[in-house]
């Protein structure tokens, strides 16, 4: 015998309505978590460019792309991305 859906509960109602996150996908607030962690990591990495420490830079880049970091399309030229700076270590 099956419920009217205002029989269900709460729960069973909010499974059926809610997307079931995609593995390998990221939220929005996920997203701006790691693109604030790259940026600290990546102004630390030309920070220790700056001082000729170029493995520490290269330390900091590494943990910077192994964040994954998203960025928008219309502003990713106004921000510094982990891309840019292996371009700036590898000069």
């Amino acid at each position: 015998m099956s419920l009217p859906c205002s029989a269900m509960d709460v729960t069973t109602t909010c499974r059926l309505l809610l997307p079931a996150a995609v593995p390998g996908q990221v939220n929005v607030e996920d997203a701006g978590v790691q693109r604030q962690q790259a940026a600290q990591l990546l102004k630390q990495a030309r920070q220790a460019m700056e001082k000729g420490q170029l493995q520490l830079a290269e330390n900091f880049l590494e943990r910077a792309e192994a964040l994954n970091p998203t960025y928008d399309i219309l502003t990713v030229r106004f921000q510094d991305t982990p891309a840019k700076v292996r371009a700036d270590l590898e000069k």
